[in-house]
């Protein structure tokens, strides 16, 4: 694999696996100059060992050298777990960090678990030493025979349990079926 490609699928992977991802920016400012790295239609495997642990694609993404900042548009992850099942995450915009291990997303995050339960929100971030996605603004959630609303925000931990934690008021109701 050529150095570019090695750069393109370390910045693919630090934005959706959390590997090393970060929301603020070190160093200096992003729009001074163009970034090094720009690339269009990218589909990415990581794997640890000879599992892998997570597959997608992004439309653009972009990578500064100095800062370790990146950026990606369109960005689809599927988080390969066959123990406890598989979970799907798409965001619209994402800005992150590989120095930092921090990305934020915005313009609509949605989760989608093997049950076909669907987290949507409008921002989430992800905290790579952590492993969890979190954020501050309600989600809405959609699942077999139910719906609910935490206005507050809500935390994910994506190793371990993953049991998604509401914050705040919460509004829920049952479906019939």
């Amino acid at each position: 694999m050529t150095s570019t490609g090695q750069v393109a699928l370390a910045v693919c992977l630090a934005l959706l696996t959390g590997v090393s991802c970060a929301g603020e920016q070190a160093g200096a400012s992003t729009s001074e100059t163009p970034p090094e790295l720009v690339l269009e239609g990218i589909a990415y495997r990581y794997y640890e060992g000879s599992t892998l642990v997570v597959s997608g694609t992004a439309r653009t993404a972009t990578f500064r050298n100095a800062t370790g900042a990146v950026t990606a548009d369109e960005l689809f992850a599927h988080l390969h777990d066959e123990a406890r099942g598989s979970v799907e995450a798409r965001a619209r915009r994402v800005n992150g960090n590989l120095l930092l291990k921090w990305a934020d997303a915005e313009s609509g995050v949605q989760m989608l678990d093997i049950n076909g339960t669907s987290a949507m929100t409008e921002r989430a971030s992800f905290d790579a030493r952590k492993q969890r996605f979190f954020g501050e603004t309600p989600v809405n959630v959609h699942g077999e025979g139910f719906q609910a609303t935490a206005s507050s925000g809500f935390s994910l931990a994506i190793q371990g349990d993953r049991v998604l934690h509401f914050q705040g008021p919460i509004a829920s109701q049952f479906l019939a079926p």
